[in-house]
């Protein structure tokens, strides 16, 4: 029998709550547990709890059965340690910040319609300022690094962002371009298909719950080089061999959740790329003012 602590949907302590399960489990798998009189979903955050100091005071009788294992969903453990940092950071329950990230189960979900890149040609050439510009970056690829890319609206930042962008997805690796607004999505897909190999997909507000289920769904399990077009929601999609991740207009308030766990997705992807030892490159006309603090 194993004893879990199971961070469960729920305004609880961010520690959690335990429960025995018969089977074997393992961090990061989601669960549907008892609470109080219904049934709630949990993440497993530890096992072998058996020794813990709550479970030697807790009456036996008190700690209730995993009722059963959800295959749909599991987190991997950068998944897991960026949710538990925003719990930390942000002062929230760990299993409510895990649950509005998810996407809703669904049991049938419809076809997902993707994006096929052309990978034409670049119809640009980079200037001096640019050229430099990419290939600093370019030597940073491998490891976490941050960049501010500061130019005013037409100075040639998504030509940078482009190249990199190319240069990513012909590494075999994944990359999530994060947008401010949903209205400039189609505009960015139009611009990048047409440059870009691989699948591009679009993630925003508006998509129906079994689109967003899909795109979570497909992108934890496919192995060709993907690129995610989405709103501030999107970084928490778990990209399979993640290896860039861009902020566009990275000052940009839209950025900024207010309701439920009141996350800045600039932070966040920052985080994120720390625990995955992957770049992030920011831009902006204007840069926020801890941006442009950061880095100068």
């Amino acid at each position: 029998m194993k004893i879990a602590r199971i961070a469960v949907n729920y305004p609880i302590k961010n520690t959690g709550l335990l429960y025995y399960y018969e089977g074997e489990l393992e961090r990061g798998q989601v669960v549907e547990v008892p609470l109080r009189r219904r049934k709630e979903l949990g993440c497993v955050v530890s096992i072998d709890e058996s020794k813990s100091k709550e479970y030697q005071e807790t009456p036996k009788d008190k700690i209730k059965s995993i009722i059963q294992i959800v295959p749909e969903f599991k987190l991997d453990e950068s998944e897991l340690e960026l949710y538990e940092w925003m719990s930390h950071y942000y002062h929230y329950s760990l299993g409510q910040v895990i649950f509005d990230c998810l996407p809703n189960r669904l049991k049938r979900p419809r076809p997902l319609e993707s994006v096929k890149g052309e990978g034409k040609e670049l119809e640009f050439t980079p200037n001096s300022k640019q050229q430099h510009i990419t290939e600093e970056i370019r030597n940073g690829l491998s490891d976490f690094n941050r960049y501010l890319i500061h130019g005013v609206t037409g100075s040639g930042k998504t030509a940078v962002y482009m190249d990199l962008i190319k240069k990513t997805l012909e590494s075999g690796k994944s990359v999530l371009y994060m947008l401010p607004e949903i209205n400039l999505t189609p505009q960015f897909t139009t611009t990048f298909s047409k440059y870009l190999t691989g699948t591009i997909l679009s993630y925003h507000s508006e998509l129906s719950n079994s689109q967003k289920y899909q795109i979570w769904q497909t992108a934890r399990t496919t192995n060709e080089p993907t690129l995610i077009l989405g709103v501030r929601s999107s970084v928490f999609i778990p990209l399979n061999n993640l290896g860039l991740i861009v902020i566009d207009e990275e000052h940009d308030t839209s950025f900024k959740q207010d309701d439920r766990c009141p996350y800045n997705a600039r932070d966040v992807a920052t985080k994120k790329a720390q625990l995955l030892k992957i770049p992030l490159v920011m831009g902006s006309a204007t840069p926020s003012v801890e941006s442009y603090s950061a880095f100068h």
